[in-house]
């Protein structure tokens, strides 16, 4: 009982200081943020998801078509031919655009006590990096759609692995 009763001096701000240099009050209002944005993504129009998620898709095509490989890009459907020529297909579909591991470091980045122009430039940097990331994670599925062949561990690696492999990489993004 005694530490409830310490929570409203934690709040507190000191005279002069900014709300966001209280480190409570920061975490606090990084945490709703996440929260608004996580409560919010439903909500975005469906034509603006749709076309995140057909960009994602080309532009894993153009990357990897860059590198060699023989990819066919529908709409948000992926297909890869392999050397073996095996055609695997698979579908980028709402929450494999990078959108909310966008928003989650987006939430970290706007009230962070930093000048207004850092914080364009960590959210536009972390634009970019939540991208190539998302890139990197597509790729480590794709893979792991010709080596396993078995469902069940394909989602295990793509709602186990990958999702761990994107928090995680845009944690260290954002204590960068």
């Amino acid at each position: 009982l005694r530490n409830i009763m310490k929570i409203p001096a934690l709040l507190k701000v000191k005279q002069g200081q900014s709300w966001t240099r209280n480190p409570v009050l920061l975490v606090v209002t990084i945490i709703g943020l996440a929260c608004f944005f996580i409560f919010m993504i439903p909500k975005f129009p469906t034509s603006f998801v749709t076309s995140l998620d057909h960009f994602t898709a080309r532009s894993f095509g153009v990357l990897g078509s860059l590198l060699g490989q023989d990819i066919r890009v529908t709409n948000n459907h992926v297909s890869i031919l392999s050397g073996d020529n095996q055609l695997r297909t698979f579908v980028i579909g709402y929450g494999c655009d990078g959108l909310l591991a966008y928003l989650i470091l987006a939430s970290a980045i706007i009230p962070f006590p930093l000048r207004l122009k850092y914080r364009f430039i960590g959210l536009g940097t972390g634009l970019v990096f939540i991208f190539l990331m998302n890139q990197i994670r597509l790729a480590g599925l794709a893979m792991v759609l010709f080596l396993i062949e078995d469902k069940s561990s394909f989602d295990f690696y793509h709602l186990g692995v990958g999702q761990l492999f994107a928090l995680a990489t845009t944690f260290l993004f954002w204590n960068s």
